[in-house]
């Protein structure tokens, strides 16, 4: 399928903010900025600076085919030997799902300078993730935590892959690993479900975890968290409303059968339990 060009948002503003960390990319200027966020693309005599100030921009900013494809070739027959060049251009390149294009200019950055080994495997292990290729990406994460046994990404990316494959062990501990790096709410959030696969796991174990996330991501909120504007009266009858993207035929909407069958319609109002598939939409 082809990837459509498109604005670069938060995602992409991280990609290139990784590839920064990693390899020393300046930050995006100000002017670089401004006429980005007036403009879908550039005029062409802006193409020069953008490929002079770094390839990952270069490449995020135009489009992946037509006539816009040339500043990215110009930039690859122009520096095939800067190292910086053919690793950005390798990130940019696995943000689109360009994967070929990616590992070529990967493999040239890790040909040049193996000290980038450990970055360069774990985006190759991201790209075998994405595409479900899950035992090459465990393979890929192997390499590079080899190279470096902290490294965040491939820490990731290994136990997603593991989760995958139903290696739980594995998976819970590469998240608490890669959790003691980066402290992050979605990951901890997933490593809350994966846990409740051990056969270790209590209640008590699986309340604990789930406290350590409120006090890290959640309890920090706590001043911003506004009033309820509705009527505070305990007697009135409430509107309940259900919102989950597997209430179709799935699992999940199964076992909430007898939970909707059971409230007290004397007290509860059920409204619209929502599924995030408007396909399988679901209201009862």
């Amino acid at each position: 399928m082809p990837v459509t060009h498109q604005k670069p948002g938060a995602a992409l503003i991280l990609r290139i903010r990784d590839a920064r960390d990693d390899f020393g990319c300046s930050s995006l200027p100000s002017e670089m900025v401004r006429r980005w966020k007036s403009s879908r693309s550039f005029c062409d005599s802006s193409t020069t600076r953008t490929l002079e100030f770094s390839p990952v921009v270069a490449v995020l900013l135009f489009p992946t085919s037509g006539a816009h494809q040339e500043p990215r070739n110009i930039l690859a027959a122009a520096r095939p030997d800067w190292v910086r060049g053919q690793y950005s251009l390798g990130c940019a390149y696995e943000h689109f799902a360009e994967h070929d294009l990616a590992r070529q200019h990967l493999a040239n950055a890790l040909r040049m300078d193996p000290s980038v080994l450990a970055a360069v495997e774990a985006l190759y292990a991201r790209m075998f993730w994405t595409e479900e290729k899950f035992t090459d990406a465990i393979a890929g994460a192997d390499r590079a935590l080899a190279a470096n046994p902290n490294y965040y990404l491939a820490l990731v990316v290994r136990g997603r892959a593991c989760s995958a494959l139903g290696r739980m062990l594995e998976a819970v501990d590469c998240s608490r690993r890669s959790l003691e790096i980066v402290p992050e709410p979605t990951l901890h959030s997933g490593m809350l479900f994966d846990i409740t696969c051990l056969t270790e796991t209590t209640p008590e174990v699986l309340y604990a975890e789930a406290c350590r996330w409120n006090a890290l991501y959640a309890a920090p909120l706590a001043s911003e968290i506004q009033p309820h504007t509705n009527r505070s009266d305990p007697e009135r009858r409430l509107k309940l409303g259900y919102v989950s993207p597997d209430l179709y035929g799935h699992p999940v909407a199964k076992f909430m059968l007898p939970v909707f069958e059971r409230h007290d319609r004397s007290r509860f109002e059920r409204r619209k339990r929502i599924s995030g598939h408007v396909a399988h939409l679901v209201q009862r």
